[in-house]
């Protein structure tokens, strides 16, 4: 699916071919001979509640002003010009389905790409996908959602085979404050990671490290599969690790890859060039067709982690003990011995262990048990022998 790096690569191309550049039709009709063609797709499409003829009504003539991207979510914001041929009474029925709508007020026209969302610009090589592939045979393209016609003459396409994009608007001044936008984690490309903030999030999280990296909202957003996939394998971190037991030194290495493989991967898409050989991201594709190996001939396993199929490299990325993390205040035991929760915690293994044992007639293994067994048997038998001894000075007296 198309993630941080590809998304910034659909918000620098439509950047450069159409800021500045005036709206002059809208197609929202499905194109490109496709099973819904001539049929507004309002899974994908959504108004908001106005009506078609209104939600186009809002956009045409306008003036693209900038594109933005936030994690995966892609903005135009546009401004009316003196042309705007819209009536004050369609205006009005604008405004009453989109707050803070008006003839002076600039609107964001938002893109989330889904599974399978992209741009297509008239007359460019179309945008490859290794998940999936974009119909460069005709013009609009099959399954084109949205064409998006410039006073210029060129032509913007949003294309989405499985239909988990979506369409939609809010107030340009608005946008950062609401839904969808508001909600989303740090921008890795845009905001940096700040390592000591990652620090403090995983020490507080016990989930898998994969499933928070691909959660859009608790850290970062943007970050989809097969970045998370790389940013682990380039950090040594195996993808079911629990958070809160990541080392220090691999937390800081995390950090570095999210910023090293969505800096670089952006600019390499943009430059029109292939990713690092060494990277997982060329040799995780082949599940299921071959045995899967890197760059370094190490096998490449898949598993289920966070809801999506994760691409492992065992030889690097070791799943290591759950209280292997000793550098945080909270975990850190003192040198000269075993802390007492430790104490406590074998205590308690030992005491269930010698539950099961007893309800299954079986003996009892744990060196604790046997070693408490010996010592209750070396007690009753020293009780037993003062017995004797305070018995035989008793009758000692009586004579």
């Amino acid at each position: 699916m198309p993630e941080l790096p590809e998304v910034e690569f659909a918000r620098a191309t439509a950047q450069k071919h159409f800021v500045g550049d005036v709206i002059s039709n809208i197609v929202f009709e499905e194109q490109g001979g496709g099973p819904r063609d001539g049929q507004v797709d309002d899974i994908v499409v959504q108004t908001g509640g106005a009506s078609m003829a209104e939600f186009k009504a809002l956009l045409l003539n306008n003036k693209v002003l900038s594109v933005n991207r936030k994690g995966k979510q892609l903005w135009m914001e546009l401004a009316p010009t003196s042309s705007s041929s819209t009536s004050s009474s369609s205006r009005k029925k604008s405004s009453s389905h989109f707050a803070g709508g008006s003839s002076t007020a600039t609107t964001a026209l938002l893109f989330h790409f889904g599974m399978t969302g992209a741009f297509l610009v008239k007359g460019e090589a179309v945008p490859s996908y290794k998940s999936f592939h974009c119909d460069d045979t005709r013009w609009p393209p099959k399954f084109c959602k949205c064409e998006i016609q410039f006073e210029s003459g060129g032509s913007l396409a949003f294309c989405d085979p499985r239909r988990l994009g979506r369409i939609c608007t809010r107030p340009a001044d608005q946008v950062l404050i609401t839904e969808p936008i508001v909600k989303l984690g740090r921008d890795p490309l845009h905001d940096g990671v700040d390592k000591d903030q990652l620090m403090s999030l995983l020490a507080s999280k016990s989930g898998p490290i994969k499933g928070l990296l691909l959660d859009q909202e608790i850290a970062f957003c943007g970050i989809g599969n097969w970045v998370a996939d790389e940013v682990l394998y380039t950090a040594h971190i195996h993808p079911a690790q629990p958070c809160n037991s990541i080392e220090a030194a691999r937390v800081e290495a995390l950090a570095n890859a999210i910023e090293h493989i969505c800096t670089t991967a952006s600019r390499l898409l943009k430059e029109g060039k292939e990713f690092p050989a060494a990277w997982l991201f060329n040799f995780r594709w082949s599940k299921g067709k071959q045995e899967a190996r890197d760059h370094f001939n190490n096998k490449i396993t898949f598993e289920t982690i966070g809801g999506r199929t994760s691409a492992i490299v065992l030889a690097v990325q070791k799943k290591t003990s759950t209280s292997s993390k000793v550098d945080l205040p909270t975990l850190k035991v003192a040198a000269t011995g075993e802390s007492t929760a430790s104490k406590k915690r074998k205590r308690k293994a030992a005491e269930e262990e010698e539950t099961v044992a007893k309800a299954k007639g079986a003996p009892m293994q744990s060196e604790e048990i046997v070693s408490s067994r010996k010592k209750r048997s070396m007690g009753a038998v020293k009780a037993a022998e003062e017995g004797e001894v305070q018995k035989a000075k008793r009758k000692g007296k009586g004579k």
